[in-house]
């Protein structure tokens, strides 16, 4: 027991370590930034949750007033679930197989079965108090209002409690399996995680259809949203009917005895993992060492005809791709946009509107066409391939390891060349999908195309370097993890808010400039076309500027900064 003990403090500060030791790490001058950042997203979060649980709860009197107050329970514990399957499975992943100190662990005379109960424990403890916090206000409405007692309350976190641990007994019981078989495949540790994310957004997206077939829209007050919403949440989480039924239907003391049944299940279902699993566990984790030696002895055998920027090119590109999540963040913006714009296409009506607009643009001349494109490209390019930056973080993700690129004879030119090349892969990534759709909807005026394809190429020069000046002057070179590089960089949020702020100012200039020179009685639809006669222009050439500023000054900034990189 006091094996397990330590274990799981060790684990424990590994999930909870920046809350735990956050006085130490505001001394530390290298942890400082990354503690801030931190917590200013885990704040944008807790106010988001917040925005979240206040707009269903002001639904409470309408709920009840027709004998639908059950839904809040049902939003309660379908939150409480989506949460801990969201932050456990993440967790699992992370700390049992993107990590590195269960091999140390397992050089010890430590019990492995007691190896996986505390990555377990650790993996419920750090999605508990996000999904409470999550589930409590709505059952604490539900309470108010139905006039509940104190064993109310009671039995609800029990019930929470023993769910939770079902969730992740369950979830170990699909990982631990599937990994085990992936790990002993070159490069499908990754792709299984790629796939987890993909499911992930496919789940989202199942919601938006299931919508649609409920009768449900997003748009709509939230009373109206409601009942959709109710066969969408009783349709991803089974269980939710189950713990609903045991706190408004049973008595008291009846639903205690369920609450404690469902804990006591939990536990068990955990305890048969560990015995069961924790051989298979620990054999799909070495497996996955023995492979990464096996890939790490077959690179780089042929000589590679490409160049140096190619060679530092592809190497940024498989650092990405090994740490999925990261890929998933870069790849999906772009898809997820075109797709819910392409349900908001088959709308009633919206063909004739669309109809209209290309009719009308067939009436413009060659030049204004091009510029309509140019403004429009230089808008979505700058949102689209400005967020999540690679080349914020080429040189960040080098870590440890950046005195490779400061002993090797590498030109500081092959270098930025290398990273910007990663970078314009990805950005193609997450822009081809919305230009495929602009192409579409641009009615064969080619004119327009020309355009907005130059644009696209502009702001993708300007945010790609920015963003690798930036990168190389402030780079974040402490980490343990591929994903802490990214996941815990002020630098990266900071970028990311100032890429929102310039695309809102493209799209909001052009109308504050036009209500100022707007005189009444004087056609509106002239102005805006004089006004795309300059502003497109005087955009792309601020843009170009930055880019060529910024392509240079990371040159002499490599140049500058790469002796003085410590670790």
């Amino acid at each position: 027991m006091n094996e397990l003990k330590i274990l799981l403090k060790k684990d424990l500060l590994l999930t909870f370590g920046m809350l735990i030791n956050l006085k130490a790490r505001m001394r530390d001058k290298k942890l400082r930034r990354r503690t801030l950042g931190g917590l200013l997203g885990f704040v944008v979060i807790i106010l988001y949750i917040v925005l979240f649980i206040n707009v269903f709860l002001q639904m409470t009197p309408y709920l009840f007033a027709r004998g639908a107050g059950g839904f809040l329970l049902e939003l309660g514990f379908g939150a409480f679930s989506f949460m801990m399957i969201l932050i456990a499975l993440s967790t699992i992943l992370s700390q049992c197989y993107f990590s590195h100190d269960i091999h140390i662990l397992l050089r010890l005379p430590i019990n492995q079965r007691n190896i996986l109960l505390s990555k377990l424990l650790a993996a419920y403890a750090g999605a508990l108090p996000m999904g409470l916090l999550l589930a409590l206000p709505f059952i604490i409405q539900y309470g108010r209002y139905s006039g509940q007692g104190v064993l109310f309350y009671v039995n609800a976190v029990l019930s929470l409690l023993g769910s939770g641990l079902i969730t992740v007994g369950v979830l170990a019981i699909i990982i631990i399996p599937l990994m085990g078989l992936f790990n002993r495949l070159p490069r499908f540790k990754n792709l299984f995680q790629m796939i987890g994310l993909v499911l992930f957004l496919a789940v989202f997206m199942s919601i938006q259809l299931m919508s649609k077939n409920f009768g449900m829209n997003m748009s709509d007050h939230p009373r109206d949203v409601a009942p959709g919403l109710n066969l969408s949440i009783l349709w991803l989480f089974p269980q939710v009917k189950l713990l609903k039924s045991l706190l408004t239907t049973s008595g008291d003391f009846l639903g205690l005895g369920g609450a404690l049944l469902i804990l006591v299940v939990g536990g068990l279902l955990l305890f048969l993992c560990i015995r069961l699993l924790s051989g298979n566990f620990i054999r799909g984790v070495l497996a996955g060492s023995h492979v990464a030696r096996r890939k790490k002895a077959g690179k780089w055998v042929a000589a590679k005809k490409s160049g140096i920027a190619g060679m530092i090119a592809r190497k940024d590109i498989r650092d990405i791709f090994k740490t999925p999540i990261y890929l998933f963040n870069l790849s999906t913006l772009g898809i997820i946009f075109t797709i819910v714009i392409l349900f908001s296409l088959f709308q009633d009506g919206m063909a004739e509107k669309l109809s209209m607009v290309g009719l009308y643009l067939t009436s413009l001349s060659s030049w204004l066409l091009i510029l309509i494109g140019l403004h429009i490209g230089l808008l979505l390019a700058l949102f689209f391939t400005g967020l999540g930056q690679t080349a914020l973080t080429s040189v960040t993700r080098e870590g440890k390891n950046i005195w490779l690129m400061q002993t090797l004879p590498i030109r500081a030119e092959d270098q930025v060349r290398g990273r910007l090349q990663a970078a314009w892969f990805f950005q193609l990534i997450n822009i081809l999908p919305v230009s495929a759709l602009f192409i579409y909807m641009s009615f064969r005026a080619w004119q327009m195309i020309i355009g907005y394809l130059i644009g696209v190429l502009i702001s993708m020069l300007m945010t790609s370097t920015s963003a690798l000046l930036l990168g190389t002057l402030f780079p974040k070179l402490f980490w343990t993890t591929p994903s802490q590089a990214i996941k815990q960089n002020l630098l990266a949020f900071l970028h990311s808010l100032i890429i929102m702020v310039m695309s809102g100012a493209l799209v909001a200039l052009p109308f504050i400039i036009i209500k100022k020179r707007y005189i009444y009685g004087t056609n509106l639809l002239t102005e805006i076309l004089s006004l795309l006669k300059v502003f497109p222009l005087l955009t792309a050439a601020i843009f170009l500027l930055i880019a060529i500023g910024c392509y240079f000054g990371s040159i002499a900034a490599w140049k500058k900064k790469i002796g003085k990189y410590q670790i």
